[in-house]
C-alpha cells in the first residue's frame, strides 16, 4: 500500500466518511481521530509536491520517494482510474533532491494500526 489507500493522495481528508463495503471504515488509520493526527505527513509531501511546479501531487512524492530507496525498491500501488496510472507513472519522473528527500524522511511516522 504505497499510498496508504489513498491516504497519502491528499485529497482524503479528516472526518471523511466512506461506504459500508470500502475496508477505510473499518480501519483504525482512517479514524477522524486519526487522519486529523496524520495530516502533517501529507502536508509535508505537499510542500514537496509543490516546490516541484504545477501538477505534481503528494502521491506522486510518495512514489518518487520509494523509488529513491533503490532498484531493490518497487512501489505497486493500486490503481482504479485510468488517470491514477498515468499519474502514478510520472512519478518514475520526478527527480527529488538530497533536500527533498532529507525534509520526507523528517515526517513523523503515521498512526493508526490494528494493533
Amino acid at each position: 500500500m504505497p499510498l496508504g489507500n489513498g491516504f497519502l493522495s491528499g485529497t482524503l481528508t479528516p472526518g471523511q466518511g466512506f461506504e459500508p463495503d470500502d475496508m477505510r471504515a473499518r480501519h483504525p488509520r482512517f479514524t477522524a481521530e486519526m487522519m486529523a493526527a496524520n495530516q502533517p505527513i501529507v502536508a509535508g509531501l505537499r510542500r514537496v509536491a509543490q516546490r516541484h511546479g504545477d501538477g505534481v501531487t503528494p502521491a506522486q512524492v510518495a512514489l518518487a520517494w520509494l523509488l529513491a530507496q533503490g532498484p531493490h525498491v518497487v512501489p505497486v500501488p493500486g490503481t482504479k482510474r485510468e488517470r491514477w496510472v498515468a499519474e502514478n507513472c510520472a512519478a518514475a519522473g520526478l527527480p527529488l533532491s538530497p533536500e527533498d528527500l532529507a525534509e520526507i524522511a523528517e515526517l513523523p511516522p503515521a498512526r493508526g494500526s490494528w494493533d
